[in-house]
């Protein structure tokens, strides 16, 4: 899939860092971080509340991404 999408200079720049640090192409460190990042909010989240989840019916407060 193709995402097209403009990022603040701060994001962009960490993203590079992070990618060339762990010898990874921007791409596939973007991947990486977006699958963890889910997967440690969906392993916080009580299990009655994953199908919300994963049928995007639940919303989360902004602050509760995953650091």
């Amino acid at each position: 899939m193709r995402l097209n999408l403009i990022i603040g200079t701060h994001a962009k720049c960490a993203l590079e860092r992070l990618a060339s640090a762990h010898g990874l192409t921007q791409r596939a460190m973007l991947e990486r971080l977006l699958v963890r990042a889910e997967q440690s909010t969906v392993a916080a989240l009580p299990a009655p509340l994953r199908t919300d989840y994963y049928e995007r019916r639940l919303r989360l407060p902004a602050d509760a991404v995953t650091p």
